[in-house]
């Protein structure tokens, strides 16, 4: 969807484990200055200043003990995170830290094409009795 000249797609991921979880996100291009937005968690991924090209993936691991961006060509591309990115924290909340577990994302960005997707990917992770 265009937003103020730019891309802007909302969606909600309803997540119901009991306990945080961290994804994986892929963002396929044609993208340029990509920002990816937990609402829920006020928590983003900002690739201002980059262009995703169309076809090319940025692959984006935010779980524990990976923390790796890279493209389709397995290339790291981690500094291409803005500085006050939340690579180290970014996650699915889970009820009653969001609410119902509704954690509400956007990306923003522009130079987008019907190509343009994210993706995120995810275990449901539940806190043991």
């Amino acid at each position: 969807r265009a937003a103020n000249g730019g891309y802007d797609s909302s969606k909600t991921i309803t997540y119901t484990g009991s306990f945080l979880t961290y994804p994986i996100i892929t963002i396929t291009g044609p993208i340029t200055d990509p920002v990816l937005t937990n609402v829920s968690t006020g928590e983003d991924l900002d690739f201002t200043g980059v262009t995703i090209a169309g076809g090319d993936t940025y692959t984006i691991d935010c779980r524990f003990g990976y923390k790796t961006v890279k493209n389709a060509s397995g290339v790291n591309k981690i500094a291409d995170l803005t500085a006050g990115s939340d690579l180290a924290t970014f996650h699915l909340g889970a009820d009653p830290d969001v609410s119902g577990g509704a954690n509400a994302f956007t990306l923003t960005g522009t130079g987008t094409d019907a190509n343009t997707t994210v993706t995120v990917t995810y275990n449901e992770r539940f806190v043991g009795a």
